[in-house]
């Protein structure tokens, strides 16, 4: 069979140790080329190979991870491909996987374009090649129906340029094709051309991302779906490094109810531009589990996201990691403070806890607390200690003066000495 047979438009799926999908275009000689998406990396990458005329296929592609091959077999009668791909991971060794695909649209022979095509020319007649010649003055005059009965090949030649010049009709002719674009071409889209694509927004991450904030804003207007978001069955399909892979953009659209549905393996890969990512309607999930997070991990919240996280009470490690005015919105939010001693606490501590005492809590005794110490503990106080309690607590040390060391009076500033007449 010539291998002509094979040529066309592709689009496909694959699946194993990653998952996503692909889009190719195979030409008269066999030649393939096109992208494929991954879920795990949420990024595009190249892909390129050859079919020869026994329908036996090898393509390849490489990212950020690494290159993957990909063999198979087609099918020219039913336009089915399939077959394996395998790819070598640092640290992993040899991963593999399944895809498949289907022919999507047959290939257009057209002589190639010395010039520009004449307005009077039939946009249906012409090549993707020649298409991306015509000026946005013919492309706007280009009929609805012209535009529904291009082909996705056809589709592909034309620019973002082309596509901001489509009249109302034809953008709207567009609906069933809006898949074929690329990230570039929707760029051209204007913000009043989404609600005329309503009921058939569904765009690709990649789409979806390449739009400004503003054609984001009219896109979920117009109802479309943030490809951003993840379905409850595609968060607990993935795994721990998965999570970690997460786009920022991915964790904004990420729910109060997923959030706190999370096990503790997956926290522990959170990081803190992910947190910070996180939206008021999210964050409130993660309030029972703030004390799995890391010192780092906490770093991450807004100081408008402490009101959100209901019983806060964060440990002395994870306080301290807190900006100014992280601590100042955390106590603002009813947060307690972990240096702050008890006296509940202070009355239970040996001489070895009162030793291993922070100077920060330290300086949070109160006068009264220090009055209270037993000779044992105030034994455990270190000299560091001494020096960072408060001029309105260190008078209570006073009638505790008789059982301070020699080493430990040498933490008494000079200004202390008038407290403790």
């Amino acid at each position: 069979m010539a291998v002509s047979s094979y040529a066309g438009i592709y689009v496909g799926t694959f699946s194993g140790y990653d998952s996503g999908s692909w889009t190719v275009s195979i030409d008269q000689t066999g030649r393939i080329s096109g992208t494929s998406y991954s879920l795990t990396n949420g990024e595009s990458f190249p892909v390129s190979g050859q079919v020869n005329s026994l329908g036996s296929l090898s393509m390849s592609t490489s990212g950020s991870s690494g290159s993957a091959s990909f063999k198979g077999t087609m099918n020219a009668t039913s336009g089915v491909i399939s077959g394996t791909w395998s790819e070598f991971v640092t640290g992993y060794g040899t991963v593999s996987g399944t895809f498949t695909g289907q022919l999507s649209a047959p290939a257009v022979t057209q002589p190639p374009a010395t010039t520009a095509p004449t307005v009077s020319t039939s946009i249906g007649a012409l090549s993707a090649t020649q298409i991306s010649r015509m000026t946005t003055q013919q492309v706007g005059s280009v009929t609805g129906e012209e535009i529904a009965a291009l082909t996705s090949s056809q589709l592909a030649g034309l620019s973002s340029a082309q596509i901001k010049a489509l009249s109302s009709e034809a953008v709207a002719s567009l609906a069933p094709s809006i898949s074929y674009l690329t990230a570039t071409q929707v760029k051209g889209l204007e913000t009043d051309d989404f609600a005329l694509l309503a009921g058939s927004l569904a765009f690709s991450l990649p789409q979806f991302n390449a739009l400004t904030a503003t054609q984001q804003a009219a896109y979920r207007a117009a109802g479309g779906e943030d490809p951003n978001r993840l379905s409850n069955e595609q968060l607990v399909a993935l795994t721990p490094k998965q999570f970690a892979a997460l786009t920022t953009a991915q964790f904004a659209a990420l729910s109060s109810d997923q959030l706190a549905s999370l096990e503790t393996t997956y926290l522990a890969v959170m990081s803190a531009a992910q947190i910070a990512a996180l939206s008021p309607s999210g964050v409130g999930g993660l309030a029972a589990l703030t004390p799995y997070l890391t010192t780092a991990q906490v770093k991450g919240f807004e100081t408008g996201d402490f009101p959100l996280l209901t019983g806060l009470s964060f440990s002395l490690p994870q306080f301290n990691a807190l900006t100014a005015a992280q601590k100042t919105a955390y106590q603002a939010a009813g947060g307690a403070d972990p240096n702050i001693v008890s006296d509940a606490l202070l009355l239970a501590m040996t001489r070895t806890d009162v030793a291993a005492l922070s100077t920060t809590q330290a300086a949070t005794l109160r006068s009264e607390q220090l009055a209270s110490l037993s000779g044992t503990q105030v034994a455990g106080l270190s000299a560091a200690q001494i020096k960072a309690l408060s001029p309105d607590s260190v008078a209570g040390l006073a009638s505790r003066i008789p059982y301070l060391s020699a080493t430990q009076v040498k933490g008494l500033e000079t200004e202390d000495f008038p407290l403790l007449a």
